[in-house]
């Protein structure tokens, strides 16, 4: 149970973290928190030994007070429903005017910074089921050190080091959502973006959630 429950730490534990380093084939594993598969396992167990511990016991008010105590800590785990959010079945027209353009690489913003993964990405990366070209958006259980170092780089779009990184990563199609923008934020990246030569405003469409802006490389 103990060395489950470690290993499920991943990177944040110890014995995980030595395998990653040392062992091949370790650093191939994306969500090691599956581990914890093993922590349930064994409580079930354990649990077994308490029922049985529970029914040794003879006294009434004892056995009551036994079972009562597990009971209330149960509530503790009590699921509230899970808010659903709508998604859409056909592609809104953003998605479908970018499944008519030529290939290139693809760029979703905002783009979440590292402290707050995963950020919009999730919504990126079932959209671009509908058009289905490379995109430097990404969610998975797992973010590998590159993917950081991006999000590092972009995080003040449009300053010189986010530009270089634009052109690095080959980003042919820039798309600004601007409902998921402050005002202020999103009147100066639009300005910032116009002026810069490396660009060119494609046009508006709307996204799902509101307008987009799309900006091509030049």
């Amino acid at each position: 149970l103990v060395g489950a429950f470690e290993m499920s730490l991943g990177l944040y534990g110890y014995t995980f973290s030595f395998l990653y380093d040392h062992v091949p084939l370790f650093d191939a594993l994306r969500a090691p928190a599956r581990l914890g598969i093993f922590v349930v396992f064994f409580l079930a167990v354990l649990a077994a030994y308490g029922h049985a511990a529970l029914e040794s016991v003879r006294d009434r008010g004892r056995r009551i007070l036994l079972v009562a105590i597990p009971a209330v800590l149960l509530l503790e785990y009590w699921v509230a429903p899970l808010r659903l959010v709508p998604y859409p079945n056909t592609p809104p027209p953003l998605y479908a005017w970018l499944a008519r353009q030529p290939a290139g690489v693809v760029a979703e913003f905002p783009m979440p910074t590292p402290e707050a993964l995963p950020g919009n990405e999730p919504r990126y990366a079932y959209m671009s089921t509908f058009h289905w070209m490379p995109t430097i958006n990404g969610y998975s259980g797992y973010y590998p050190a590159s993917y950081v170092s991006r999000l590092e780089a972009l995080r003040n779009l449009p300053d010189e080091v986010a530009m270089q990184t634009l052109k690095r990563d080959d980003v042919r199609y820039l798309i600004i959502h601007t409902s998921l923008y402050e005002p202020d934020r999103l009147g100066a990246l639009l300005s910032g973006l116009s002026a810069n030569p490396a660009f060119v405003q494609l046009g508006r469409f709307s996204d799902g959630l509101g307008a987009a802006v799309v900006f091509g490389a030049r």
